[in-house]
């Protein structure tokens, strides 16, 4: 008894293709994702000098698996970040975080969004 597999190196060569357009999806959405998020935390960010707010930056990380770095270059920044007790005239401390805890489900669907349409579309 045995059984025959016809087609299976082209269902591989399909399914190959679709996990790397997935990937490719999910990496796109994902700076979509921390590019809002970047605006939406630089325009809460303290402004003195606007040197902290305009050293924010959004990155896909090299790695392996798809992931979108956002943050900010200054080394103060962390400083700012999570001093609960400063007063800025302008902007606030969790600049940073608070953005992303607002936003968080909406990044996740805007995710899932984007892989179903690619699903959808093949």
């Amino acid at each position: 008894m045995g059984i025959k597999l016809e087609g299976f190196v082209e269902f591989t060569n399909k399914l190959n293709k679709s996990i790397s357009q997935v990937s490719d999806v999910v990496e796109d959405a994902l700076l979509d994702c921390g590019n809002d998020l970047q605006q939406k935390s630089v325009d809460i960010t303290p402004k003195d000098t606007g040197t902290l707010r305009g050293s924010a930056f959004t990155e896909a990380e090299n790695t392996s698996k798809p992931s979108v770095i956002v943050g900010f270059d200054e080394e103060y920044a962390i400083f700012v970040h999570e001093n609960l007790e400063a007063h800025h005239p302008v902007g606030q401390a969790k600049f940073l975080e608070q953005p992303l805890n607002e936003n968080k489900d909406k990044y996740v669907k805007h995710i899932g969004d984007k892989v179903n349409d690619l699903l959808n579309k093949n």
